[in-house]
């Protein structure tokens, strides 16, 4: 479920405006988006842990995200392949969209 709730998050945030994307690690995935508004820098990545939205607080869904995405840099997976960062951009770039739903 984590990764139908990661697509889930990145296609409603890019519906609203926002710079998604999907963080897939070994066995799960979360969702992140580039800030684009005060008070945090613009560019600034910050990240949701989507499986925790309905138990715990968003906050804290933030900052869980932010201590496994930090986790998984600090091991160096995302250099190594391990874990990647899909940027929601990148795909519409390569022509990659979404399902009509006309």
């Amino acid at each position: 479920q984590c990764l139908e709730g990661a697509i889930l998050f990145a296609t409603m945030m890019e519906a609203i405006g926002l710079d998604p994307m999907i963080i897939r690690i070994p066995g799960h995935a979360f969702v992140g988006w580039h800030a684009a508004k005060d008070p945090v820098p613009d560019g600034t990545r910050l990240y949701v842990e989507t499986t925790m939205v309905h138990t715990a607080s968003f906050a804290d869904a933030v900052k869980f995200a932010k201590v496994e995405f930090d986790h998984q840099s600090g091991m160096h997976h995302f250099e190594q392949g391990i874990s990647r960062i899909i940027e929601i951009r990148t795909l519409r770039g390569k022509g990659i969209t979404p399902q009509p739903f006309e």
